[in-house]
């Protein structure tokens, strides 16, 4: 039951392959960004495998140990409502949740692969590591099905709904939805959060709603104009996949990757504070 509800569907895996092959060829006639490698796009599908893959076993193996569903499950006449009040509810978590891994270096080492692509395209949005799926799954999917309640129709589409949009939100294509823009995510605000830009961190957390981004105060709109650039200082794009596989478990300063493996992002505040206890060590005693 539990992998109907989370898993990969065989009509979930159709309308991912379909999202691809149209997507990629709105980004190969309208990129919005020129010069994207086969070689990037091929790296992230086998990310994508190996998140699926792995990340689904793991899953499975974690809802073994979680209390039966099976007294929650009910059964709508409209399951597509049901499904954005699912979309609703589930992006509420996830914002929290997006904000954690980029306040904690923990959660951060697990999601810095997916920010670390300096080439921004609809095969990023699952450029995950493998632990990503069976802690969001239950630190977020799963509370949202015990606030909504079980409906497996829904929950199927649920999963389509957020999975396209998802993939659609990292698309290399300039699309702007000028009068949905402070409700609804799009590639125009997506790209902001993956700026590499210091101005741009922290922010635009939500995956479906920029509302509750507005709401707590984590809201920049992009600029039409300027397309800002995207990867992180700590991980090189192209950096092995069986290097990031397991770089989560490593010490800081073994983890390999480019520069000092602690993220900006995570760390900005705090090394300014280091800063300036180092001044305040070489100044002399009085």
């Amino acid at each position: 039951m539990y992998l109907r509800m989370f898993g990969l569907t065989p009509a979930l895996a159709a309308a991912m392959i379909g999202m691809y092959v149209v997507m990629g060829i709105v980004e190969w006639f309208l990129p919005a960004e020129k010069g994207h490698s086969w070689a990037g796009r091929f790296r992230n599908f086998t990310y994508t495998l190996i998140y699926l893959g792995v990340g689904t076993l793991l899953l499975n193996q974690l809802l073994r140990v979680l209390p039966n569903l099976q007294k929650y499950v009910q059964q709508h006449d409209y399951p597509i409502l049901i499904a954005v009040i699912y979309l609703v509810v589930f992006d509420f978590f996830y914002y929290w949740y997006h904000r954690a891994q980029h306040r904690w270096s923990l959660l951060w080492r697990i999601h810095e692969l997916h920010h670390s692509d300096t080439e921004l395209n609809i095969t990023t949005s699952l450029r995950t590591h493998w632990l990503e799926k069976p802690v969001q799954q239950c630190l977020v999917m799963l509370p949202t099905v015990l606030v909504v309640g079980v409906d497996i129709a829904a929950l199927y589409w649920t999963a389509i709904i957020g999975q396209l949009w998802e993939m659609a939100t990292h698309a290399n294509v300039r699309w702007h939805l000028p009068r949905m823009a402070d409700v609804v995510c799009n590639p125009g605000v997506h790209r902001v959060h993956h700026s590499r830009l210091k101005e741009h961190h922290h922010c635009n957390f939500a995956q479906f709603l920029t509302v509750y981004d507005m709401i707590f105060g984590t809201y920049i709109a992009p600029d039409r104009k300027v397309l800002p650039p995207t990867g992180t200082d700590t991980v090189a794009s192209d950096y092995s996949v069986i290097g990031n596989m397991f770089r989560p478990f490593l010490p800081r300063r073994s983890a390999g990757g480019e520069g000092e493996p602690v993220p900006s992002v995570v760390t900005a505040r705090a090394g300014r504070g280091r800063r300036r206890k180092k001044k305040r060590r070489k100044s002399p005693t009085r």
